[in-house]
C-alpha cells in the first residue's frame, strides 16, 4: 500500500464531489467518489482524534 499526501482527488483516476443534503446546516455533508476504473479499495479518513466506530473498522478493512 503507498499513502498519497494530498485531498480525496490526490490519487490518480479518482474524482469527488460534495453536496449540502441537511444533515448539517450550511455545510456539504455528502460525498460521492468516483474511480475512472474498477479498483479494489481506496480510502480517505478523517485526522480527528476521536472518530466514531465505523470509521475506526472502515480503517482496519482499507
Amino acid at each position: 500500500m503507498q499513502i498519497i499526501d494530498g485531498s480525496v482527488t490526490a490519487s490518480k483516476g479518482f474524482s469527488a464531489n460534495g453536496v449540502a443534503c441537511g444533515i448539517k446546516k450550511r455545510k456539504k455533508d455528502l460525498a460521492l467518489v468516483v474511480s475512472q476504473v474498477p479498483c479494489s479499495f481506496a480510502g480517505s479518513f478523517t485526522t480527528n482524534l476521536v472518530k466514531a466506530a465505523p470509521v475506526l473498522w472502515d480503517q482496519k478493512l482499507v
